[in-house]
């Protein structure tokens, strides 16, 4: 359980601090998740959160106000360093103050990458990441306990069946495909198997704690690359209808086949004639 539920901060002018937070907050997966512009100046407030949930940081309007004294900084999380840079970028080019730029801080620890910043109002901000940075490679079958804890931790496309055992994840990447992975440290963030001799996507999750941070389509791309280096013009898979993996997929270029009968759609992924992977 975290420790905070949320953070309330008191702004003077939220025309003013919502394009600032709006653009520092993004980039560590924080979009608005209420408004309340109704009524007088001093009952204004905007919450922020994770899309679709609830607002872990709420700006209120209140007029006259001041940052708190020396000692008070607000730290983020960041996912990965980009994540960070982004933050002290969109920071600066919408009214925030540089307060130390993105970087290591040996200091705080060997992994410790950080940006500060100060808002509109002064409040002093942090996006930090003290962790080593995300690393997507080929899996291998020390990575198939963390593989199976994100496999049963996502919210959508839930096994129904049964599970899926260690055996049937090795045979998977080792003997009729190939597997990849993110990890930061020891922790696998997500995986995608794909299947050599049929081209079919075997699986593609992220562990719900580390969804929007661009590691699904990391995954889909080495994947698919791979893919069409076994000689595969064409690609398969099925997942959940009215799901947000199926409104990926089709952002990824897969086309809607139709329904099966165990409910779930099937979709294809041609490859363009000139198709390759970036680099």
């Amino acid at each position: 359980m975290d420790m905070l539920h949320h953070v309330s901060l008191a702004v003077r002018d939220l025309s003013r601090s919502l394009p600032f937070y709006d653009a520092a907050l993004l980039p560590l997966g924080y979009v608005r998740v209420w408004t309340d512009l109704q009524g007088a100046a001093h009952t204004q407030a905007i919450g922020y959160g994770r899309p679709g949930g609830g607002d872990k940081l709420a700006l209120k309007q209140r007029p006259g106000s001041q940052p708190p004294g020396p000692g008070y900084h607000l730290a983020f999380a960041a996912a990965n360093r980009a994540a960070v840079d982004g933050f002290y970028r969109g920071a600066l080019q919408n009214g925030g103050r540089d307060n130390g730029p993105p970087g290591l801080r040996p200091d705080y620890g060997p992994d410790y990458y950080a940006a500060f910043v100060l808002d509109p109002d002064g409040h002093a901000l942090e996006a930090v990441l003290n962790q080593p940075e995300p690393v997507l490679r080929q899996a291998t079958r020390q990575d198939i306990a963390g593989i199976q804890r994100v496999r049963h931790s996502v919210r959508e496309n839930r096994l129904v069946s049964g599970a899926i055992s260690d055996a049937q994840v090795a045979e998977a990447m080792e003997v009729t495909g190939r597997g990849w992975v993110v990890v930061q440290g020891d922790e696998v963030l997500g995986f995608a198997i794909g299947h050599q001799g049929t081209g079919r996507i075997w699986a593609l999750f992220i562990h719900p704690d580390h969804e929007g941070h661009g590691h699904a389509r990391a995954l889909h791309l080495a994947m698919v690359s791979w893919l069409q280096t076994q000689g595969h013009r064409a690609l398969s898979l099925s997942t959940d209808p009215h799901t947000r993996a199926h409104a990926f997929y089709r952002r990824a270029g897969w086309q809607e086949l139709g329904l099966q009968p165990d409910g779930e759609m099937e979709m294809a992924f041609t490859f363009p004639p000139a198709w390759q992977a970036p680099g």
